[in-house]
């Protein structure tokens, strides 16, 4: 076989698991979205990463299907200052992200919590 003959049979291949792939998805994937998707991020504190956290998790947010309505939720417990400014400003350029302290935050009870570092 000559070096085009095997690009040609590399790119089919990569072609056809490519395929394959949104085939599955297809498949998998409902055509309905509904509920909400809620993601918290609870900060204490001061927290020098604060902005790369609020980026990912609206990039993991924007990632997930099969939802109507996708929301960050960002529970300030004791933030210093320079962390809250940094929340604020992020809550200013983002549609779809709130904030609220601590005791709003266990209020809600139908939330479930689970803390993931």
């Amino acid at each position: 076989m000559a070096a085009g003959q095997v690009i040609i049979v590399l790119l089919a291949v990569v072609g056809l698991c490519s395929l394959m792939q949104w085939l599955m998805q297809l498949l998998y994937h409902s055509g309905s979205k509904t509920g909400t998707l809620l993601l918290v991020l609870h900060f204490t504190g001061h927290r020098e990463d604060a902005e790369y956290h609020l980026r990912c998790a609206k990039n993991k947010l924007r990632e997930a299907d099969g939802y109507a309505k996708k929301e960050l939720l960002i529970v300030d417990d004791g933030m210093d200052r320079e962390t809250r400014r940094i929340c604020q400003l992020f809550l200013q350029k983002k549609p779809g992200v709130l904030m609220c302290n601590a005791e709003v935050f266990a209020k809600m009870g139908k939330l479930l919590y689970t803390k993931i570092d």
